[in-house]
């Protein structure tokens, strides 16, 4: 997911995160992977609070992942 600075710090992240994760429980989707910058610091904490954890890293992007539940 991407956010047009101007409108960075509104929840708009989290807001678009919250409904990916939803819509993957809806489709019965059990596992969700993403990739970060090593330097978006921003956007890989998000992603820690919403449960996903660090599965491999090089020196430029981390893989995510995180395990979808049935609510």
């Amino acid at each position: 997911i991407c956010v047009v600075s101007k409108f960075q710090g509104c929840g708009l992240g989290n807001y678009m995160m919250v409904c990916l994760i939803n819509k993957a429980r809806e489709l019965g989707i059990e596992k969700v992977l993403l990739t970060v910058d090593v330097n978006n610091n921003n956007a890989f904490n998000l992603y820690c609070k919403k449960g996903f954890i660090v599965i491999e890293s090089n020196e430029k992007y981390h893989l995510m992942e995180k395990e979808i539940d049935d609510g």
